[in-house]
């Protein structure tokens, strides 16, 4: 019987608040949106999220504001497989928020963070 790796993350959790449009704005411009979505993010989060779902035993330890989007990032952690006893609640501090903007176009798609 294989064991699984048990791996350990000590890193960033966020909440990635990602805005989809048909093309980046120049400086100043404003352009209509045409997709948004919220989830749970950071690159230690993330991290830990695939390694779980690549069957490893992964524990997450970290720190996330004591609002709404820590809880629901710490959620998202956990019904991804993570161990999340290990992660902070801070009433000093937000959670950490990223503004994601997507490009999206026929022959590709990027992003700015």
């Amino acid at each position: 019987m294989v064991k699984k790796p048990k791996i350990l993350v000590v890193g960033s959790l966020s909440m990635d608040l990602t805005v989809s449009t048909l093309r980046f704005p120049s400086s100043g411009e404003t352009v209509l949106g045409c997709g948004f979505s919220a989830a749970a993010g950071g690159k230690g989060a993330n991290q830990a999220v695939q390694a779980a779902r690549l069957g490893a035993s992964v524990t997450m330890v970290g720190k996330v504001g004591q609002d709404s989007f820590g809880q629901k990032v710490i959620e998202s952690v956990r019904n991804s497989g993570v161990d999340v006893s290990h992660l902070l609640r801070s009433s000093e501090a937000s959670t950490a928020v990223a503004n994601v903007l997507l490009e999206v176009t026929p022959d590709h798609t990027a992003n700015r963070i």
